[in-house]
C-alpha cells in the first residue's frame, strides 16, 4: 500500500473510530493528499528559489504588477486545483476506494495501525520540512 493509499485508510479509520460515516472519508482523503503533495512541491520550489537566483528575479519582476501574498494564494489554488482533480481522477475514484477501504478491513489490527502510523508520518512530516525551509529561507 503506498502512501497515498494510507492517508485514505487512515481518514476511514479515524471517521469508522468516531462513529460517523466512512464514506466520507474519500474527499478527506483527496484533500488532505492533495494538500502534501501541494506542500511537497512548494518545498521543492524553495529549494529552487534558494539555489537559483533566476527564479528569485522572475518573481521580484512578477511583484511589481501583485503582491506577493496574491501571488502565493493564486499559484497554492492552481496547484491545488490541479493536483486535486488529477487525484480525484484517479486513485480518489469510488470504485478504488470501496476496494481500498474492503483491503484495509481485511488486514489485521497491527497493520491497520502500521498504515495510519505511516499516514500520519507522511502528513506531518510534510508540513515540518515545508515549515523547516520557509523558515529557513526567512532567516538567509
Amino acid at each position: 500500500m503506498n502512501i497515498l493509499q494510507a492517508l485514505f485508510c487512515n481518514q476511514y479509520d479515524e471517521l469508522v473510530k468516531t462513529g460517523r460515516d466512512g464514506n466520507k472519508a474519500r474527499k478527506n482523503g483527496l484533500i488532505l493528499c492533495a494538500v502534501c503533495i501541494v506542500l511537497n512541491i512548494l518545498t521543492i520550489c524553495c529549494f529552487f528559489f534558494w539555489t537559483t537566483p533566476t527564479l528569485t528575479n522572475y518573481l521580484d519582476s512578477a511583484s511589481e504588477y501583485l503582491e506577493g501574498k496574491t501571488i502565493g494564494k493564486i499559484l497554492f489554488a492552481a496547484a491545488f486545483g490541479v493536483i486535486l482533480l488529477i487525484l480525484r481522477y484517479s486513485i480518489g475514484t469510488e470504485k478504488h476506494f470501496n476496494s481500498l477501504v474492503s483491503k484495509f478491513n481485511e488486514l489485521a489490527e497491527a497493520d491497520q495501525k502500521a498504515i495510519n502510523c505511516k499516514a500520519m508520518i507522511y502528513c506531518f512530516g510534510s508540513i515540518i520540512l515545508f515549515l523547516l525551509v520557509v523558515l529557513s529561507t526567512l532567516l538567509i
